[in-house]
């Protein structure tokens, strides 16, 4: 077995956006904070963004942004992933988002869900509730360390599908969850 000391990890310039998600991810595990998601855009608002100059992620961005504000949440620590394929990669779907957040209380957490269902869905309707905005606890598997990283590597399995409605940027993290991971890393890597 080999052994690696703390300073043979890679700096953090070098980590990868993915990288950075699975450190983030992991420390809200540690702190039993941390809530997985998937929200599915609304139709309407789809048709709109891609017609729109701004284009389809700045869009998501700015949306998501101004719902949390409204909800309080704006230094809350999350993440996402446009995705528009299906499960296996082979067929293209409407985008939806695949994400994570670290909530410091349930209460935040619900807010968040609000937030996304005002984003994304701003007339959506009680009983397609669950199937539009999801938000659950993303749970430690029972103990299992290895079991940590199914929703992450979920998450990001079609990361690298080409969209032209999205454009190179399919990824967004927060300042706040950067800085987490940021802060974790740092952690790891002290002497």
């Amino acid at each position: 077995m080999t052994a690696y000391a703390p300073t043979h990890l890679p700096k953090w310039e070098t980590l990868t956006e993915a990288m950075k998600m699975f450190i983030a991810f992991d420390a809200g595990m540690e702190f039993q904070s941390c809530y997985a998601f998937t929200a599915h855009v609304n139709e309407a608002l789809i048709g709109k963004w891609s017609a729109a100059t701004h284009g389809f992620m700045a869009n998501v961005e700015q949306r998501l942004k101004r719902a949390l504000h409204r909800q309080g949440l704006q230094a809350i620590p999350y993440c996402y992933l446009v995705e528009t394929r299906s499960r296996s990669g082979r067929s293209s779907t409407r985008p939806h988002l695949h994400g994570f957040f670290i909530a410091e209380t349930p209460i935040d957490a619900a807010r968040f869900q609000v937030a996304l269902e005002r984003a994304f869905h701003p007339d959506l309707i009680r009983k397609t509730r669950q199937r539009a905005i999801k938000v659950e606890p993303a749970y430690d598997n029972g103990g299992n360390f290895a079991g940590r990283s199914q929703w992450l590597s979920y998450m990001i399995k079609n990361i690298d599908r080409w969209d032209a409605r999205l454009g190179k940027r399919r990824v967004h993290l927060s300042r706040s969850l950067i800085g987490i991971a940021r802060e974790a890393w740092e952690l790891r890597r002290e002497p």
